[in-house]
């Protein structure tokens, strides 16, 4: 696959006033509900991320993610980047663009006022079905991670800042499945400091512009958005490390374990 600067997919991610959306026990309300009907039996997954106490993957826009579906669905394993429209189209230009053309899935993201790039590399190991320990999750990360993000900023970066991680979470998402015109509507919910509801939909990039304007026209009619660019990721990170640091692991064993010593 060949990165292109026109990308045929854009998800569309809006965050809901939770307390209009939801009902007091967080299910979706009679307007939510009216809007995309929703079902009445959510599924629900797990979530982790692999992040340092600087968070220094979410500054440079990397998230290491891990998902455990139930239902035999696996623990699935998501390394991100995010990039601007400009940086997106400046990397197209660049060496990373071969790196990334091998097994990343391009999307653009829309917020409430906001457009970002994303670049998604996925492993799933159906045969786990259990929650991965820290250690295991670093493992899984280490030998499963792309070379764009091992060696992003030289000096083998992404491999000691996974080192230097601890695994975040988790989180119970608890996800509902409706629809809007034709296309599904999913509805996902996490409890960090209160409930946090995000609508999207995945939607044809040539659409998305007059999808966007409808979707928010039909919200802000029944008080039903948060006008707030939110992200999933930059709340949930938020919510475990906070503004306060976490003592950082011994930097120095860190870097003197070797891939080998970390797959024992």
């Amino acid at each position: 696959m060949k990165l292109k600067e026109n990308i045929p997919d854009t998800e569309l991610k809006l965050i809901l006033n939770s307390q209009a959306a939801l009902t007091e026990d967080g299910k979706p309300g009679k307007e939510l509900n009216t809007l995309f009907q929703f079902g009445d039996e959510p599924s629900t997954h797990d979530i982790w991320y692999l992040e340092t106490s600087a968070q220094d993957l979410n500054h440079l826009d990397w998230s290491v993610r891990y998902r455990l579906f139930g239902d035999g669905g696996g623990l699935e394993l998501t390394f991100k980047k995010r990039y601007s429209e400009t940086e997106y189209k400046d990397m197209l230009n660049s060496e990373a663009a071969k790196q990334f053309s091998a097994g990343f899935l391009p999307e653009i993201d829309l917020t409430y006022t906001k457009k970002t790039f994303s670049l998604s590399y996925v492993r799933v190991f159906s045969d786990i079905e259990d929650s991965p320990d820290e250690a295991e999750a670093k493992r899984l990360a280490i030998i499963n991670s792309p070379a764009v993000f091992t060696d992003f900023g030289g000096k083998n970066a992404g491999f000691v800042k996974l080192c230097e991680s601890s695994l975040l979470g988790p989180v119970t998402a608890v996800a509902y499945s409706g629809e809007y015109n034709g296309l599904e509507a999913k509805l996902e919910i996490w409890q960090l400091k209160g409930s946090l509801a995000e609508l999207s939909f995945d939607v044809p990039t040539k659409k998305s512009a007059q999808f966007k304007k409808e979707i928010l026209k039909a919200l802000i009619e029944n008080d039903l958005l948060l006008k707030k660019n939110i992200l999933k990721t930059d709340a949930f990170i938020e919510y475990f490390c906070g503004k306060k640091p976490r003592p950082k692991p011994d930097k120095q064993s860190c870097r003197q374990n070797d891939l080998s010593s970390l797959m024992k």
